[in-house]
This record gives structure tokens, sequence and C-alpha cells, in this order.
């Protein structure tokens, strides 16, 4: 088995530098940490995690909980902290909670009982508020709040900032002319991320002097593309579909085009359509989909940055809560008027 000897003879690294990788200390060139982990790699180094827990009091195993991996949201969650591990040093532990509450409560247990170095969950609702409250009081600084956070409970987060995509949705939109907008949205599950989003956009649709319609559409369905379809293929029998739909998602926004393709609804001629979060590639329809651009990598390393510094002892200095700005992408389903 490899040493630091070998480690440190294959990289040209301190014995302080190598340590410092491995243990997820200090501040390393990212340069450094790749050389390392290649060495890693190549000497087929394995360190011993129970005893380097044992010595130091850290697993050196990271928890990650989403609500389900049937969206690609949450499997780039589960890609960007895989790497991200990868190249600390850390294990990880990868759950989904199953759009379940209770699950939420059973895998958050699971993993502080594995003694996770820090868990990083995004809520599946608000239904766990008060379970959350007491876990921010007993582990103050082991959970990192993803992509959503809970009113009135103090566990840190990293959010996109909604309020300024809405802002930037809605300009957009009255920019090409447009002056009525329908904000297709599911019935409220307690989503901060959505619930800011959709306060924003009424915000921002009356200081534009816009109108804006809220459509809240009551589902058991997971499958967003397939409820947006449905919402859509309705609207069109019925011959109520709206000039300007504003989804919830790109999820939601991708199924409104399929149902107009179905139909043969023209897009952007008939009906403009604008999703949000740019979760997919642009050949995802036949014409790129205008969005707005979540910038969820930089959302993630903001979360990741946090646990760094914790782990280095800068707690008081961390901002405990973090509005990720995105951007709008300019596609061509928005019609100008």
């Amino acid at each position: 088995m490899a040493s630091y000897k070998q480690i440190a003879e294959r990289t040209g690294l301190s014995f302080g530098t190598i340590s410092n990788v491995l243990n997820g200390k200090g501040s390393v060139k990212e340069e450094n940490v790749k050389k390392v982990y290649e060495a890693i790699e190549e000497l087929d180094y394995r360190p011993n995690y129970q005893a380097k827990a044992l010595a130091s009091d850290s697993a050196k195993l990271l928890g990650v909980i989403v609500p389900s991996i049937n969206d690609v949201r949450e499997t780039e969650v589960f890609s960007y902290m895989e790497e991200f591990a990868r190249l600390r040093g850390y294990r990880i532990m990868l759950s989904t909670s199953h759009n379940s509450a209770k699950e939420e409560k059973n895998q958050c247990e699971i993993m502080l009982s594995s003694q996770v170095d820090c868990l990083f969950i995004m809520p599946y609702s608000s239904e766990n508020k008060e379970y959350f409250r007491r876990l921010s009081e007993q582990m103050r600084d082991r959970i990192i709040f993803i992509n959503r956070y809970l009113e009135d409970v103090d566990i840190p987060f990293t959010v996109v900032d909604n309020d300024y995509a809405a802002m930037e949705m809605i300009q957009y939109i009255y920019k090409m002319g447009h002056r009525r907008v329908t904000f297709l949205d599911l019935k409220d599950r307690g989503i901060s991320s959505v619930r800011d989003r959709r306060k924003g956009i009424i915000r921002w649709s009356a200081e534009m002097n816009m109108e804006c319609e809220v459509k809240e559409i009551e589902s058991t369905l997971e499958d967003e593309v397939m409820i947006g379809y449905q919402y859509a293929e309705q609207a069109i029998r019925n011959q109520e579909l709206p000039k300007v739909i504003l989804a919830r998602d790109d999820a939601m926004a991708i199924g409104v085009y399929s149902a107009c393709m179905q139909y043969q609804v023209s897009v952007p001629e008939t009906v403009s359509i604008v999703g949000f979060g740019k979760y997919y590639s642009d050949y995802m329809t036949p014409k790129k989909l205008t969005t707005f651009n979540r910038d969820f990598k930089s959302l993630l390393k903001q979360a990741t940055d946090m646990f760094l510094a914790i782990t280095n002892g800068e707690t008081e200095h961390i901002q405990r809560k973090n509005f990720i700005k995105g951007y709008m992408e300019n596609g061509a389903t928005v019609q100008k008027v």
C-alpha cells in the first residue's frame, strides 16, 4: 500500500500539504488538491477511515439528501457533491426522501447517527420545520440547506435569488411587448423557492403594470412535464390557452410545449413560453426554450465553501443566508409584439 512518502515523491508536495488535502484542512490550491488525488489513484493509496475518525473526531463522511432522483435538479446535486467529496478526500452518503416528510426525517436520523461531518439537504417541504428547528439547536453547523430554506429555522442555506429571477423574467416579457402573463404553478407544498418566485412574479408584474394570473394546478403526479402537458392539453381543447405562459420550471414549460406540438399550436406565434432553471439542453425542444438560468453550480459551490469555512473554524465569519443571482437565457419561444 502507498505511503505519504510515495505521494510526496510523486507530487513534489510537502507532507503537511498532503495531510491538509486528505483531512480537508487549511487552504490548498486546487491544482495541488488534484495532484494529490491523481497520485492516490495511481499509487492505489487507501486511507484508514476508522483510524482517522478516532484520531480526529471526523468520519470524513458527507451526507446528501434530496427529495427525488427523478429530476435533473437532484441528479445535478449528487454529481457535484460526489466530485467535491472525491477531491477533498471525503466519503459520501447519498439518499432521497422520496418526496415524503416522514422519510426525510428518517434519512436525516440515519445520516446523523453515522456521524456525518456535514449534512447537505434539499428540504422536501415545510412539514418538518419543527424537526429542523430542534436540529438547528443541537447541530447548528453540521447541516446546510441547498436550493431551499425554512422560515425561522437557523440553518445556513444557499438558494437562488427568486425575487431577482422574477424581476428578470417579468422585465424580459415586458420588453418583448407583452402586458399579460399567466404563471403556471402547482398547489403550494410549502417549498420556499417556488413560493418566493411566485411572490416576486406577482410583485414585479404589479411594478410593471402588467396583468398577472396565477394558475395553481392540483395534481398527485410528480412528473412536472406531464403536469404541464395535461394543463396545456385541456386549455387548448377549451380554447383557453394564454398568450404568455411563465412556467414554474423548465419541466412544466417543456410539457406545455409538447402539448402545443401535439395539437399543432405554434410557438411562439400563438403562445409564448418561458421556463425557469435551465435544467435541460437546448435540444429538448424544437426551438430553444427561453428560460432563467439559476446558475446552480455557483449555488452548490457556495454551499461547499460554507462547509469548508466551518471546518476551518471560521463559523463566525460565514454568511448564513446566501442568495445566488442567475440570468436570463434568450431563446426562441417568446414572440415580440
